[in-house]
């Protein structure tokens, strides 16, 4: 029986997946190129690089190579872990955190589920994955939790450090926890706690959020004396910048192939057409936008569909 009272299943039972058998489980179509080279990259050399691929890519199975690595390490002694407990993927917008969110809570639901009393393969990898996941947790009985932190949201993060958890949020929800000041929160020291140690940090659009690149190392240098009884891959957070936009300064990002280059479905996003044109028109900003929408959408084919950001620049 695990802590949590929870029978606990052998790793031997079943035997555990290679990132490919475990994307398809999920998501029921082969991982592109890049992703499965970035997870065998990330279970060798036991680091992450910076992810340079391009947006519309599938960069969200950033989440899916994490919660693999974290489970396959699961079997070692806990001075011997590398991966971390938790997975924060940051972003600076509320829609992007909704939807990876989606991802991510049908991505535990499937782990919860008792597919180790399947034959098939698929259930059998996930409940593999699942079974490791659990193991690790010295209160849940849930593999993997998964938590939203935005405005509109009632905040709350982790209280057991054992959980293995993603947790989506914005950049300021991310930051605020992390230097004591966490919004909405009454716990400040243990979501401090939570951010600041035994976490992966995957930063989405992270050419837009700089400064928290350069407040984490920072961070570490205000305490030189400090000392975690975790070991040292897990005693501070580990983050990863995601985008191809900017310089990266944290070495040679992780980019596409020729393998990637010659995938059918990449190519056909990579040369998919994205017309831009400029519209200026005078009047009250809400009623122009309603019209050029409307307009949109009368020049479109049937049935379709329009997505308007509205945005102000000072």
């Amino acid at each position: 029986m695990t802590a949590s009272g929870h029978p606990r299943t052998s790793h031997e039972n079943l035997s555990f997946p290679t990132f490919g058998q475990f994307y398809r489980a999920v998501n029921g179509r082969d991982p592109f190129p890049w992703q499965a080279r970035l997870a065998e990259e990330v279970a060798r050399t036991e680091t992450w690089p910076s992810v340079g691929v391009q947006t519309g890519l599938g960069k969200t199975a950033c989440l899916d190579i994490a919660v693999w690595w974290l489970a396959s390490q699961a079997d070692r002694p806990p001075a011997k872990r590398t991966a971390p407990t938790r997975i924060w993927w940051v972003v600076n917008r509320r829609l992007l955190v909704d939807s990876t969110a989606e991802h991510a809570e049908r991505l535990a639901c499937l782990l919860d589920s008792d597919g180790g009393r399947q034959r098939d393969d698929a259930s059998q990898a996930v409940a593999a994955v699942g079974t490791r996941l659990r193991s690790l947790s010295a209160t849940s009985v849930k593999p993997l939790q998964v938590i939203r932190l935005r405005g509109g949201l009632t905040s709350r993060t982790p209280t057991d450090p054992s959980v293995p958890a993603i947790i989506l949020c914005t950049l300021p929800m991310y930051g605020s926890r992390l230097l004591f000041r966490g919004y909405g929160s009454k716990l400040r020291a243990i979501d401090a706690a939570m951010a600041g140690t035994d976490s992966l940090v995957l930063l989405d659009e992270a050419h837009l959020a700089p400064h928290l690149e350069k407040l984490l190392p920072a961070l570490a240098e205000c305490t030189p004396g400090a000392r975690s009884p975790l070991v040292e891959a897990r005693s501070q957070a580990r983050l990863v910048s995601l985008t191809a936009t900017g310089n990266r300064t944290d070495g040679a990002p992780f980019l596409l192939d020729a393998d990637d280059e010659a995938n059918p479905v990449v190519r056909q996003r990579l040369d998919a057409t994205k017309p831009m044109a400029l519209r200026e028109r005078a009047g009250d900003g809400a009623r122009c936008l309603a019209e050029a929408a409307h307009d949109l959408l009368r020049e479109a084919p049937a049935p379709s569909s329009c997505l308007v950001f509205a945005n102000r620049p000072m």
